[in-house]
């Protein structure tokens, strides 16, 4: 039979053998992608512009930075300018390191700094009297190298924390691309098990088909032997109907010749009887003819 020549596969393009579940299926695996699709272009346009904003932040906080040390550099070289005068001060005054006028300026600069002073300093305090010209000069230069010194500890306050908040942005740009990168191993995840399930599903219905085609064949098969069984059958009663008919056939022609035969017996009776009458018509006719000679004779 024809059927039992086409690949089971033909059931699977048809609408009517298509399992519902399958195509419920394919709609909510399609749906489900749409949406994975518009989730992460949202997800990623959001770390997009945050990394652009990142970027920004970090760029003004970079050329904040290289202001602040271009500054610190400038400080620096008015408080080593202040140090050069104080030893041409010295040396224009005629003052050794080693001097207790020298001894006596150190306290002063650590009064100036609020700075504490050693125990030996602080016995020494008392015996200061008033102060020289030297150090005039000389804690005067300190107060404005004091002045540059606070500005570049400010400066360099402000680096710290610039640098500090770039550091931040950038661990949270690497937390947030790791939770994109996270976001969408999950999806992918998600997404190869629902292919997975939709998979099996197709293939449950792949089986169901392969089952129900299995079954459909196997009801050809046996409608194909029932139609044989009934040819062979119908042969069978053909020759019996010829053989019948034959034997009818002889019986026919047997009846005749017996009817025949039987007719023929009838005749050749009537005939036997027509004989024997004629033979005692005749056998009286004789005694007749006997009688009258008889009487003949006695007369």
């Amino acid at each position: 039979m024809k059927i039992l020549q086409k690949d089971h596969t033909l059931f699977l393009g048809n609408p009517f053998f298509q399992n519902p579940k399958q195509a419920n299926a394919d709609k909510l695996a399609q749906r489900k992608q749409l949406h994975r699709k518009e989730a992460m272009h949202v997800v990623t346009s959001t770390f997009q512009a945050e990394k652009r904003r990142d970027e920004e932040g970090e760029g003004k906080l970079n050329e904040h930075i290289r202001m602040l040390q271009k500054e610190n550099e400038s400080y620096n070289a008015f408080i080593n300018d202040a140090k050069d005068q104080m030893d041409q001060l010295a040396e224009e005054y005629g003052v050794d390191k080693d001097s207790q006028e020298q001894k006596d300026l150190e306290i002063l600069k650590k009064l100036q700094d609020k700075l504490p002073l050693t125990e030996d300093e602080a016995k020494r305090m008392p015996e200061l009297g008033e102060m020289t010209e030297y150090q005039k000069q000389a804690l005067e230069l300190h107060k404005q190298a004091g002045s540059y010194k606070k500005k570049m500890e400010d400066n360099q306050s402000q680096i710290k924390g610039d640098t500090q908040a770039i550091r931040s942005m950038k661990i949270e740009k690497l937390k947030s691309k790791a939770m994109v990168e996270a976001q969408q191993a999950k999806e992918d995840i998600m997404d190869a098990a629902s292919k997975e399930a939709v998979a099996m599903m197709i293939q449950d219905a792949k089986e169901t088909l392969d089952e129900k085609a299995e079954e459909i064949k196997e009801e050809a098969e046996k409608r194909e032997e029932k139609k044989e069984e009934q040819e062979e059958r119908i042969e069978a009663a053909k020759e019996t109907k010829t053989e019948a008919e034959a034997a009818a056939e002889n019986v026919r022609e047997k009846t005749a010749e017996m009817t025949k035969q039987t007719l023929d017996g009838e005749d050749i009776s009537r005939e036997i009887d027509e004989e024997v009458k004629k033979l005692m018509e005749e056998e009286n006719l004789l005694l007749e003819d006997l009688k009258g000679i008889s009487l003949d004779a006695k007369a």
